[in-house]
């Protein structure tokens, strides 16, 4: 599936995001309260505190006291909340959007002659070049990349592959998947569309992908958008999931286990129940026991 905004295909980089209003405005940071709208909600809280104390003791003037300073202080934080908003118009800091799609091969379409860290490392935020090698490094490990001897015998480790300046030509199809993927996530993008990002490699390969994806997640607190038809995967890193048919919503969405174990309509319900037998003629070899047996070994 090609995500098009109007005749823009989408793709990994920034998105300008504008404050509601018109798009006219100036370009600017955005906005946060003076400092000294802290200190003094720090002050008249402690005043506030003081004066409750003390009407509670004495009452009269000192109750009518703790009644205006609490009105200040709710003052205080009105005006704190209003002055944090951008203004109508403003132009707020980029978003930066990773876009992982299946769709056309794109691992096949990088360079042949370009080296995995070059790759790795080009989006990376980080500019010392030594510690966008340790992130590589840590890229390729998380995600179990792995070369093989042409006898199916698994040789070296990451250090190894960037020492030996491996390069995408030397890689099979799904390893120039990995590395496409990886290299999107190494950008640390605040909001990841994912379609269908795992097809094309191994059982292993997508459970330790997929992990990685959670874990970076929780890490940046950044928003996944994960597109697929595969119930497996969507059921591990679905917390609010939707289900479509024919480019509408049919169900959802809401909670993902609600949604994907206790389907309402014919359409979910029969997708669930098919998911289901395929996982069950399998005999354990899906991703979502893959999945569980790499957390019990991590554990």
């Amino acid at each position: 599936m090609k995500l098009v905004l109007n005749r823009v295909r989408a793709s990994s980089g920034t998105v300008r995001l504008i404050a509601p209003g018109s798009a006219t405005t100036a370009a600017g940071p955005r906005r946060v309260a003076p400092a000294w709208v802290h200190s003094a909600q720090t002050a008249l809280g402690g005043a506030c505190a003081s004066a409750a104390a003390l009407a509670a003791i004495q009452g009269g003037a000192a109750l009518a006291v703790s009644l205006v300073l609490l009105v200040a202080l709710f003052a205080l934080e009105l005006y704190r909340q209003l002055s944090a908003r951008p203004k109508r118009g403003q132009r707020l800091p980029p978003l930066r959007v990773g876009f992982i799609t299946s769709e056309d091969s794109p691992g096949t379409a990088l360079p042949a002659r370009r080296t995995i860290e070059e790759l790795l490392c080009e989006k990376m935020p980080q500019t010392d070049p030594a510690e966008r090698r340790r992130a590589a490094v840590t890229y390729l490990r998380e995600a179990h990349f792995q070369m093989f001897h042409d006898n199916g015998t698994p040789w070296g480790g990451a250090d190894e592959y960037l020492r030996q300046k491996l390069t995408i030509g030397q890689l099979s199809g799904g390893q120039k998947h990995l590395i496409y993927v990886l290299r999107e996530l190494a950008a640390r993008p605040q909001l990841i569309v994912c379609d269908e990002m795992l097809c094309g490699l191994d059982l292993e390969r997508k459970a330790w992908l997929l992990r990685l994806l959670r874990k970076q997640q929780r890490e940046d607190r950044a928003a996944v958008l994960y597109l697929t038809v595969d119930f497996s995967s969507a059921k591990l890193v679905g917390e609010e999931v939707a289900f479509m048919k024919e480019g509408a919503f049919v169900e959802g969405p809401g909670p993902g286990a609600r949604i994907l174990e206790y389907p309402k309509g014919k359409d979910l319900r029969e997708y669930v129940e098919e998911s289901l037998r395929q996982e069950g003629m399998a005999r354990g070899m899906h991703l979502r026991a893959e999945f569980s047996r790499i957390e019990r070994e991590e554990q």
